[in-house]
């Protein structure tokens, strides 16, 4: 999906959300925004597309959670890449660039929590006296000087997760807010250490090498085709191949 190749369609739902549907020749991918509270927003995202482009203002420094339900999504991390998988959290700080998302199944669904620190609250303890939390400070900590932290598919970010994804429509902005300062609260206490980042990111090479298989199955859909074949034609070992390919799709050769 190209820049400036999608139409944009929005939309108010009833619930106080704002809809925006993302529609060209590869598919179609749609935000539901719901603005919780100065600064920061949840949004499902539901795309059936291979990418999507989002755009922060000038100057703006974002912190984006992401919960993945289905699918898959690719984040550059350092001079790699992760995917992020169904049930996976990760933790971003975006800083004044804009921001692309790549689907290698064509297929995701998932929450993204967006927090701009120039104009959201800086602690919450406005809001409960005993929730002392800081989203800027929890976003450094996790990430270390590290641009993403994730959490592989732990219990307690399901648990807290499922109930995101089913709200009574009379609550649901109201419910948000209460999930969100709860999902902050648990972060700050999580062992910055649980980052595995490194042992989970494919190298550039290794996704141009899946990307390029997958390209040629597509267009050999008739042809019998075997890992075999495929390691000789990319000049690399069947070991290889696969591993990068169920690194970049979740899936075998």
């Amino acid at each position: 999906m190209e820049k400036s190749d999608y139409k944009v369609i929005k939309s108010t739902s009833s619930d106080g959300s704002t809809i925006y549907s993302f529609v060209d020749k590869s598919g179609d991918s749609q935000l539901k925004v719901y603005d919780l509270m100065t600064g920061i927003t949840l949004t499902h995202h539901s795309a059936h597309t291979n990418r999507f482009y989002s755009y922060p203002k000038k100057g703006e420094s974002l912190i984006e959670i992401y919960h993945c339900r289905e699918g898959r999504m690719e984040c550059s991390y350092k001079d790699g890449y992760f995917y992020l998988m169904p049930g996976d959290l990760a933790i971003g700080i975006i800083e004044n660039c804009e921001k692309e998302y790549i689907f290698p199944l064509n297929h995701y669904h998932g929450i993204t929590i967006t927090i701009n620190t120039a104009i959201a609250p800086k602690c919450f303890s406005c809001f409960l006296e005993d929730v002392n939390v800081q989203p800027l400070k929890v976003a450094l900590r996790l990430c270390s000087g590290n641009s993403f932290f994730i959490i592989r598919s732990r219990s307690y970010i399901e648990h807290l997760f499922s109930e995101m994804y089913k709200v009574p429509c009379d609550s649901t902005k109201g419910y948000y807010k209460i999930k969100v300062l709860e999902l902050l609260l648990i972060l700050s206490g999580v062992d910055p250490k649980e980052n595995r980042l490194n042992t989970y990111t494919l190298s550039s090479s290794q996704v141009s090498l899946a990307k390029s298989a997958a390209e040629f199955i597509a267009a050999n859909r008739d042809e019998q085709i075997t890992v075999s074949m495929l390691s000789k034609r990319f000049n690399v070992s069947i070991t290889h191949l696969q591993n990068a390919f169920k690194g970049v799709f979740g899936v075998t050769v």
